[in-house]
């Protein structure tokens, strides 16, 4: 106890006297992040924290092993171990050249399998699961398949959770602290010993990663802890022989995986790349919803915790109710999606794209008026400048019912003569913004509609959704355009 404790402080020391040495370098070699876009940020902040946390981590259990203690001797650099540690500077590598020169995320994939690879040579594979008294065995591609996807979703969830100051390095502190708990508690002192360097490192970066931050983690700093959680992660269930101990991690880096996964169905459901980047995150969610940056990050970690009591409670069950805490837990993480709009956002991408394949047939909705629907949406895609565009889509709203404006981001200009709505409360109104494909809203389409006045699909949402797209691929085929050709 004393050597994990001796650690964890060591560790600590470090961070904090690597990282401003860290954020010197990132600024000296162009590693930096400018404010704009996506980010929230104000300022250039150096975005190489990521190689404070290796190096205090790796110094810590290096002197630790050095010493000698009983614990420390346990660190034996066997084939698991050297393949964890390959997979690790693999992961950090490609996440220090994306922080230098961005690299498309199809190119980082290949080096992220090659790292996840490296582990499963070293033996630490997913090859087996056993919960609630059934036991699956994997055969070796099986096995493969999943070691692979296990470290990829933890390295890629842990990079789109790193939008805040303090968030990402703030829930790996967390999901690192409950590892140790359960190490110890199994008297696995090797894994607590890991985990007690990192969750050190991690700490002592925060000092200067809280907001309002001087340094970020980086992409070689969220992939190499993503890669570290997953793998002693591993470690761990492969050591308890316990189906619920695969679980563990899981919970602990709840929030990372959740927004991983609205992630992949909000953009497929809008027809966009799953790698390609929006704002449209859990913490961008909360800070919409009014909270600030130090507010929203408090309250993810206050869920953060909260899971990882819940992951040291599931452990220690052994009958049915570990069944029905998972089953909580999920209903938790459904009605927490919901409470942030995402079920909305959903259902209003997929069901409008039901209607519109409906619609695009052969008018069964609306006899007669179909083929005046897709000719407006046509005319809107097209407009060859921002004149053109304003004035079909002032036609296509006539069309649809609405009222409402296309708003630029530098001009406002309402479109056509849309139906006049009288004066009263009752009057469905909507902003929706008009995304570009790095993550920048290009305009705003406002709309307005009494609930009662006739839909022309069938849907209220599925007339605005269908005016979105068209309104998008506009936008997005004009700003591509110089200029001059904008506004001719």
């Amino acid at each position: 106890m004393t050597t994990i404790l001796a650690t964890f402080l060591l560790a600590l020391l470090l961070g904090l006297v690597l990282t401003p040495l860290a954020g010197r370098f990132g600024r000296a070699v162009g590693a930096v992040d400018h404010p704009g876009g996506r980010r929230v940020h104000d300022g250039v902040i150096p975005r190489t924290g990521g190689l404070a946390i290796f190096a205090a981590a790796g110094f810590a259990l290096t002197i630790a092993w050095l010493w000698g203690t009983d614990v420390s001797r346990l660190i034996v650099p066997d084939r698991s171990l050297l393949g964890l540690l390959a997979g690790a500077l693999m992961a950090l590598g490609l996440g220090l050249y994306d922080d230098l020169f961005r690299l498309n995320a199809w190119k980082k994939l290949p080096i992220q399998i090659l790292a996840a690879s490296a582990a499963f040579a070293g033996g630490i594979a997913l090859d087996k699961f056993a919960l609630f008294g059934v036991v699956v065995f994997f055969d070796p591609v099986t096995s493969y398949l999943l070691t692979v996807f296990w470290f990829l979703l933890f390295m890629n969830a842990l990079n789109l959770m790193d939008g805040l100051d303090g968030l990402a390095g703030g829930i790996v502190f967390f999901a690192a602290l409950v590892m140790i708990v359960l190490a110890l508690l199994r008297e696995d002192y090797l894994t607590a010993l890991f985990f007690a360097a990192l969750a050190g490192a991690v700490l002592g970066f925060l000092r200067s990663n809280f907001h309002p931050a001087t340094i970020f983690l980086g992409d070689a700093g969220t992939y190499f802890l993503g890669y570290a959680i997953a793998g002693f992660g591993l470690i761990t269930s492969v050591k308890t022989h316990v189906g619920a101990a695969i679980l563990i991690p899981v919970l602990a880096m709840g929030l990372p995986l959740l927004d991983t996964l609205l992630a992949a169905a909000r953009r497929f459901a809008q027809g966009r790349g799953i790698f390609q980047p929006d704002s449209d995150h859990i913490h961008h969610r909360l800070l919409r919803l009014g909270l600030d940056t130090r507010r929203a990050v408090l309250l993810l970690y206050g869920l953060t915790a909260t899971l990882c009591v819940l992951a040291i409670v599931l452990v220690n069950l052994r009958d049915e109710r570990s069944g029905l805490l998972l089953v909580l837990i999920g209903a938790g993480a459904f009605l927490f999606a919901g409470r942030l709009g995402y079920m909305e956002t959903l259902r209003l991408r997929c069901i409008p794209g039901w209607n519109e394949t409906l619609l695009r047939r052969a008018g069964d909705l609306a006899p007669g008026q179909s083929p005046e629907l897709i000719t407006v949406l046509a005319k809107m895609e097209n407009a060859q400048d921002l004149e053109t565009l304003y004035r079909q889509t002032g036609a296509a709203l006539q069309v649809f019912g609405f009222a409402g404006c296309l708003e630029m981001t530098d001009d406002t200009v309402c479109c056509g003569k849309a139906p006049t709505l009288p004066s009263t409360d009752n009057v469905m109104l909507l902003r929706i913004p008009l995304p570009d494909d790095q993550g920048g809203i290009m305009g705003t389409l406002v709309l307005r509609r009494q609930p009662e006045m006739l839909s022309m699909t069938g849907s209220a949402l599925a007339d605005a959704e269908l005016l979105r797209r068209s309104a998008t691929t506009a936008l997005k085929r004009l700003m591509a355009a110089p200029p001059a050709q904008r506004t001719r």
